[in-house]
Order: structure tokens, then sequence, then C-alpha cells
């Protein structure tokens, strides 16, 4: 059997350096070709020439590189904002000796008005107990709360404002209305973009 080298569409000319045809031809002229060696690469043409049209219209979906692009991520930006807010809280709190963490363990206990479990605490701050434990520590040792084993349950761990910790509060009623004025927005789209956040947050979670 003769099989003619050709250029037609077969032709496979700046694919790995591959012209198909001519290929098919040096194949089918060695003593070890057979019919199903030539099919297999007829049909690798098939399904070449198949992809190929399909790129040319724009059939297959296109990777463009600005996907990765860092100003694009919707995550830096969160992320941007959550360090610019802990930033602009800094120097409002270190007038009254906390942290950004510590301020947020007070408010919860600030809210609750009695003592707290320090699994409650971590389960409204979404904190785990290897972060959590050292904060309260100290808390504790600048005499704002006390650390105490549950009655009802030796394995509970019970956190109570002191005095300090309660008259802190007073101190700290303003930081809110400081940091909105470092941003003057009108409360309706503050109120929308909290909303969006906490749905954000909770479909992750």
């Amino acid at each position: 059997m003769t099989i003619a080298a050709g250029t037609g569409s077969n032709s496979l000319g700046g694919v790995d350096g591959l012209d198909l045809d001519h290929g098919v031809s040096l194949l089918a002229g060695r003593m070890c070709a057979d019919v199903s060696v030539v099919q297999r690469y007829k049909k690798h043409s098939a399904q070449l020439s198949c992809v190929q049209s399909c790129c040319a219209s724009n059939i297959l979906p296109v990777v463009h590189d600005q996907t990765l692009d860092l100003d694009d991520q919707f995550c830096f930006s969160l992320y941007r904002a959550s360090r610019a807010v802990t930033r602009a809280y800094r120097p409002l709190l270190e007038g009254i000796g906390l942290t950004y963490p510590q301020y947020l363990a007070m408010l919860v206990l600030w809210h609750a008005e009695g003592p707290v479990g320090v699994n409650d605490i971590g389960t409204r701050l979404h904190l785990d107990s290897g972060t959590l434990t050292p904060l309260l520590r100290r808390l504790e040792d600048a005499g704002f709360i006390t650390r105490a084993w549950s009655n009802d349950d030796e394995r509970r761990r019970i956190i109570s404002l002191t005095e300090g910790g309660r008259s802190l509060r007073h101190q700290a009623a303003g930081l809110p209305e400081r940091m909105l004025a470092l941003y003057p927005t009108p409360p309706q789209e503050l109120a929308q973009v909290k909303a969006f956040l906490d749905d954000l947050a909770t479909q992750l979670e």
C-alpha cells in the first residue's frame, strides 16, 4: 500500500514540529507499520482539527492573567480595610490601655454585664482557645477581669469584670463615634456594608 505525503488539512506543521501526512507516509513505508497506527494518527488529526476550530471560534474559555492581579482580588480589599480599621483604633485604645483584640473581648463582657464562660467569649469572637487564653490573661494582669472555675462545672472557666473593668466602659463609650468621624459616611451606607460583611462571614464560616 502506498500513502502519499501531502500538505492538506491533516498537516500539523507548527504543532510540536510534526507534519502528520509525512509521519503517516514514513510509518506506512516501514516494515513494522500497520493500518491501526495510521488510523490512530488520522483520528488524532481529526481531534486536533476540532480543537483548532473551537479555539478559532472562541468556544473554548480563555484564561486571562488579569484574574490573578492583586488589585483585582476582593479578598485583598477586605484585608486592607481590616488592617486599616485596626490601625486607626490603635491610638484611641492606647489611651485606655487596650489592644484591639482586648477591646473586642471587653465589648462582650460589657454587654453581658455578668460572668461569661471562656468558651462563650471564644464563640462570640470566633477565636480558638490558643488565641483567647493569653488575651484574657493579659486583661487579668491589667486588673480588668478575673478568671475562676465555675462552681457548677469544674471544667468551665468563668470570666468576670472587676471594678476597674466596669469603669473602663465609661472611658470607651466615645470610641465608636470617634472612629466614625475618621470616615464620615451616611449611616444607611454603613448599615448596608455591615450587613453585607456579616452575610459574607456567615456563608464562609
